[in-house]
């Protein structure tokens, strides 16, 4: 009998052919896929070798199974050259790949322990197994032994399947992604054991029963085979889990088969029913609406499949925490959070202890300026640390991860992540978590300094505002003393010649008087108590000018004596009552000056029982009049900002109040 491969009777059916062009297919993009993920990560200085060298044996074992069922899809009449080179490749790959990777996933430590030592003795038989299988084909191939060629694969690929399972069972070590590990040993071993059985029916059905129906279809054969491979290629690539955003990897090769298999499925049942059909137009019209009804619903179903392996992927072999509860209790914290400084430190607690980092630390982009401009040329994406980058001797302890934190559009500070020796690289979900957590803290930052800029701005307005207000009450206090100088002069001088012995007396009081004005040049306020005794004073001046006309009286409550207001706050108010009041009147009057507790604050009145507050208004149209009053109402509203009213009013019976109402606490009056 002529050397021929197992299905090479089988490949005559376009049934099998596909499946086996389908196949080959995957495992060439499979192969493409994990050779460009390989290129990014070396670029940024990681180097993993195994799958580098799994990669090139897979792209290579792919291509030569393209070519072969190519040449299948022209002609019937195989290459022997093509079909040893295909079996070759094929038969190193399924055995490569679990050598390759138990030896870098379950590796032997140096130890007395009994356990190891088997450990080590199982890896080296795996190595002589497959070492040994493959010389072994090769030269049942060029014996062209269709007896040998297939059951020397079928023994290496359950030799190998047996001493993987028992590598994995000796491996104890937990740590993060240890079920893609696992999952890597259960389906590399239940592919490998397939394989040897599909091995084992393809040559029986190929030579002891090649006319029995009841023994399979070729078709059936051929599916087994490529599920076979698939399981031990998706061994592989869950594996890979333990590399830099595998899980984009991972989810897109799951993703590339399991459309395959949904095309595949959906083939054989819309090829049933078209076979159904007859030749009336109205079964044919019915089995094209009943194709297009099942091509519609594997459409939509497809997808939904899709996702929820993804979450079965993140959750059970990735073992992803809940990232949007984390990231929003970290946000709930951030409101409650005042500094900066709080800011940072909270922000690496969460991201440390959510990831499982060995540290996670956030630092002022001038701590690493050392570095050189490198720091400086960061953009918004994150940064993975390669072995020779400056920032590792800079940065303690050493990043695997950066991301920059921007304030103001430029940089400002570094997320620096530590993760080797305690588990993993970040998965693509992960990093997601960090730069969301990122930007929440930015934002958080944003706010903090916006406030504190606001805070800052409000101070120095403040500050701005009380040197504008000392400014004024100096002009005001300015306008108030010669104003009181130049009436008091002008009784002096009257007096001086009328009566020179009270002139002499009102002379010295006035000193008096202004000695307490200059005594309080620079104070801004004084007690009621002090004000009242300058007042009396004054009155006693005036009471010198007036002689009978003016009388006098104090009514002053003891609890608002020790009371701050304005510095000669009662002298316009009582200059106001004398000289548009009282003065007019031939029989002059009384001047009253009460000082009284509110609900609120207190109350500083100055009545007369002069002409009235209409008769003062008319006077009042001509200019420079009520200047001393003006000035109170100014005073007041500067220095208290709304907690203070004055009003003038008429008095019960004639004559007029004027009252200032002083509150503690601000509130609108009118």
């Amino acid at each position: 009998m002529s050397f021929q491969m197992f299905f090479d009777r089988w490949m005559a059916d376009p049934n099998v052919l596909l499946i086996h062009t389908v196949g080959a297919a995957l495992e060439l993009a499979v192969a493409i896929i994990l050779m460009r993920a390989l290129y990014l990560i070396r670029g940024n200085g990681e180097s993993p070798r195994a799958f580098a060298s799994i990669a090139i044996m897979m792209l290579l074992a792919s291509l030569a199974r393209m070519g072969r069922v190519s040449v299948a899809w022209v002609t019937a009449a195989p290459l022997f050259w093509l079909d040893v080179v295909t079996l070759t490749l094929l038969l190193i790959v399924v055995i490569y790949i679990p050598v390759i990777l138990s030896v870098r996933y379950f590796p032997i430590e140096k130890s007395g322990n009994t356990r190891l030592s088997r450990g080590k003795w199982v890896q080296w038989a795996m190595i002589a197994n497959a070492v040994c299988g493959v010389i072994a084909f090769v030269i049942a191939e060029a014996l062209r032994s269709i007896t040998l060629t297939a059951f020397i694969p079928c023994g290496v690929c359950a030799i190998s399947a047996v001493l993987l399972g028992i590598r994995a069972s000796l491996f104890r070590t937990v740590q993060l992604r240890q079920r893609g590990l696992m999952l890597f040993a259960w389906l590399t071993t239940m592919g490998l054991l397939g394989l040897a059985a599909t091995l084992v029916y393809g040559y029986l059905a190929s030579t002891k029963y090649p006319l029995s129906p009841d023994f399979g279809t070729p078709t059936m054969g051929a599916a087994w085979a490529e599920i076979c491979n698939t399981l031990i290629v998706l061994g592989m690539m869950f594996a890979f889990a333990s590399l830099r955003l595998a899980d984009l990897i991972v989810k897109g090769v799951i993703r590339l088969y399991v459309w395959a298999t949904v095309a595949l499925l959906l083939w054989g049942p819309v090829k049933s029913l078209d076979s159904f059909a007859t030749d009336t137009i109205h079964q044919k019209a019915g089995t094209a609406l009943l194709s297009v009804g099942i091509i519609g619903a594997t459409l939509v179903f497809t997808p939904v499949v899709i996702r929820k392996m993804d979450a079965w992927i993140d959750t059970w072999v990735f073992q992803v925490p809940d990232f949007n509860a984390a990231s929003e209790q970290f946000w709930r914290e951030l409101l409650e959070l005042g500094t900066v400084e709080e800011v940072y430190r909270a922000g690496e607690k969460v991201v440390q202890n959510t990831l499982s980092l060995a540290a996670a630390r956030i630092m002022a982009l001038s701590e690493v300026s050392s570095s050189g401009d490198k720091a400086y040329s960061l953009g918004p994406n994150p940064y993975f640390v390669p072995p020779d980058s400056p920032f590792r001797p800079i940065i303690r302890p050493s990043p695997d991860f950066i991301l920059p934190l921007f304030q103001e559009g430029e940089p400002a500070h570094l997320l620096a992540l530590s993760y080797r020796s305690v588990r993993p690289p970040l998965t693509a979900m992960e990093l997601s978590f960090v730069t969301r957590i990122a930007s929440e803290i930015q934002v958080r930052i944003g706010t903090v300094l916006g406030e504190e800029k606001r805070l800052e701005r409000l101070k120095r307005e403040k500050s701005f505002r009380e040197e504008i207000a000392d400014a004024e009450l100096r002009a005001l206090r300015a306008q108030i003393n010669p104003h009181f100088l130049f009436n008091s002069l002008n009784t002096i001088a009257d007096l001086s010649v009328t009566a020179p012995e009270k002139a002499e007396e009102m002379t010295l009081r006035l000193a008096a008087v202004f000695r307490y004005v200059l005594a309080n040049t620079d104070r801004h306020f004084t007690s009621v108590r002090e004000e009242i005794e300058f007042a009396r004073n004054y009155l006693d001046i005036e009471k010198a000018r007036f002689e009978h006309r003016l009388r006098v009286s104090f009514d002053v409550e003891p609890s608002v004596l020790e009371e701050k207001i304005p510095t000669l706050l009662l002298q316009p108010l009582i200059e106001n009552a004398l000289k548009h009041g009282l003065c007019r009147r031939a029989e002059g009057g009384t001047l009253s000056v009460t000082a009284r507790r509110t609900v609120s604050g207190f109350e500083l009145i100055v009545s007369d029982d002069g002409i009235g507050v209409q008769t003062q208004s008319q006077e009042s149209r001509e200019p420079g009049t009520h200047v001393g009053l003006r000035n109170v109402r100014t005073r007041l509203q500067t220095a208290y900002e709304g907690r203070a009213l004055f009003t003038l009013s008429p008095r019960a019976g004639g004559g007029t109040n004027a009252t200032v109402v002083i509150n503690r606490e601000k509130k609108v009056l009118a």
